[in-house]
């Protein structure tokens, strides 16, 4: 078949509705079963090769398209057990026993002051383990993915106010867990041991315009969950034991612009430091932890800038993975 008319076919194809579609195969049928048919593929300007070809062509169009996975579709939360459309409307109707439908929200998801979903935010393909505020309302998020609204971001990325994602692209090799934005420095903490080819392990600091790794590189020797801040000193939290050359279990104080260990040392006897949070010089901490130093402090504690637990001791039953401080209270 002439390449230009096969080109032309498949864009004429591709603006048919689906009834449309339906109706050029019955016709294209129709010449094949009519009495008509052998004048049309002896004559000389139409062969039966062509109309063949054309079929096929439709055919093929028809099959493939129908098989492409629509994104933008709703999903429900369960079985659809009916589905009806109407052209006329171009709507569909479904039942079966779900209760919600809505946007396909994966890994992460914008809502708007009233509870509803920006459906604008752009896809992300893998788990996202923490978000934070760029100051201008848009957002740094890390975690295990390595694409945001279909571009390369291995592990971090930053999203816009408008929900376009910005082109810095640093490179991380490993989960992403915990970020501190510090003014023009992002602080990483995770499980990589590298960052833009160059050895960053668990700990790591970037420049927010190029993305670069800077000279910043405590080095933990097991993943690091949460990082808060005051002045310029950064704590860190998780499962290691060592930071730099210096003994810090599950806690650890880092000078935010050498690298450099401080002395503070609280030492978590067993278990990790899932997050961190900070009120005036005061430093709340929360994880599955039964000890911290000789107190005994369940899940989760209070901890002064000179390393002294607070007599602050709610106790609770099970592993705290997050806090938040608004006002006097503690989420």
């Amino acid at each position: 078949m002439n390449p230009l008319l096969f080109s032309l076919l498949i864009s004429l194809f591709q603006k048919f509705t689906l009834t449309l579609k339906l109706e050029a195969l019955i016709f294209l049928k129709q010449i094949f079963t009519t009495s008509y048919s052998p004048k049309i593929f002896n004559s000389t300007k139409y062969s039966f090769s062509f109309f063949l070809s054309i079929t096929l062509l439709l055919l093929a169009i028809s099959l493939s398209q129908s098989q492409v996975i629509q994104n933008s579709m709703w999903i429900t939360n369960g079985n659809v057990n009916a589905v009806v459309s109407d052209d006329a409307t171009n709507t569909v109707y479904v039942g079966g026993s779900f209760s919600y439908v809505g946007p396909r929200l994966i890994y992460g998801a914008l809502f708007d002051t009233a509870g509803n979903p920006v459906t604008r935010f752009p896809k992300i393909n893998g788990t996202v383990r923490c978000v934070i505020s760029d100051g201008n309302g848009g957002w740094y998020i890390g975690g295990d993915f390595t694409t945001v609204g279909g571009t390369t971001h291995n592990r971090v990325a930053h999203i816009f106010s408008d929900y376009y994602v910005d082109t810095w692209s640093p490179s991380v090799g490993g989960s992403v867990r915990t970020m501190k934005l510090l003014g023009s420095t992002l602080y990483i903490g995770g499980a990589f041991t590298s960052v833009n080819d160059s050895s960053r392990t668990r700990l790591a600091a970037l420049d927010i315009n190029t993305g670069n790794s800077l000279p910043w590189n405590p080095q933990a020797n097991a993943i690091v969950l949460s990082m808060v801040d005051i002045g310029t000193t950064l704590y860190v939290g998780g499962s290691f034991d060592t930071v730099g050359t210096f003994e810090r279990k599950k806690l650890a104080a880092i000078d935010a612009l050498s690298g450099s260990v401080l002395n503070w040392n609280p030492v978590v006897n067993n278990n990790d430091v899932n997050s961190m949070a900070v009120s005036g010089t005061t430093i709340y901490v929360g994880g599955s932890f039964g000890t911290i130093g000789d107190s005994t402090r369940n899940r989760l504690a209070s901890i002064d800038t000179s390393g002294i637990v607070t007599s602050w001791n709610p106790s609770p039953n099970g592993s705290v993975n997050t806090i938040a401080i608004t006002g006097s209270l503690i989420y």
